[in-house]
């Protein structure tokens, strides 16, 4: 990354999406992560997610987090993810 791209990560708006699951209990046909629902991918365990928002909250300005995947209410660790963002 170039110093003026990097300045520019940090003086800007910056929105960081999280797929925490691919588990979902409604299965719709039409929804883009269906395909991962269906693959039974590994959710993103706390430890991840804490090193991964680490990572990027060094690089980046942060001003939305945006928890997804299925349905991502449904993370066994749905809550500490909440507390720890809070």
């Amino acid at each position: 990354m170039k110093l003026n791209e990097k300045k520019d990560c940090l003086s800007h708006h910056n929105a960081i999406l999280f797929k925490v699951n691919s588990v979902c209990d409604d299965f719709c046909s039409f929804c883009s992560e269906f395909k991962n629902i269906k693959l039974k991918k590994s959710p993103l365990n706390l430890k991840d997610f804490k090193n991964n928002y680490y990572y990027l909250k060094k690089r980046y300005k942060i001003d939305y987090i945006i928890l997804t995947g299925g349905e991502p209410t449904l993370h066994k660790d749905f809550f500490n993810i909440l507390d720890f963002l809070r």
